[in-house]
């Protein structure tokens, strides 16, 4: 699986994936999570769901390498 830096960069501004895990981290941070690690992990699995139930399924070639 390669992919060049612009495919990967498209990508990730695509889904928002860098502003969505700092928006967990900074999360954990803020409420002093015991354990940042389950907290991130709560996090984004809530925000998974909201998005499940509200946006269109993505196609599936959005997960395959080119």
């Amino acid at each position: 699986m390669s992919e060049d830096g612009s495919a990967v960069h498209a990508y990730l501004r695509r889904f928002q994936v860098e502003e969505v895990v700092q928006a967990a981290v900074n999360s954990a941070i803020v409420h002093k999570a015991a354990n940042p690690i389950l907290h991130i992990a709560d996090f984004l699995e809530e925000l998974g769901r909201k998005y499940e139930s509200t946006a269109p399924a993505p196609a599936a070639s959005d997960y395959e390498a080119s």
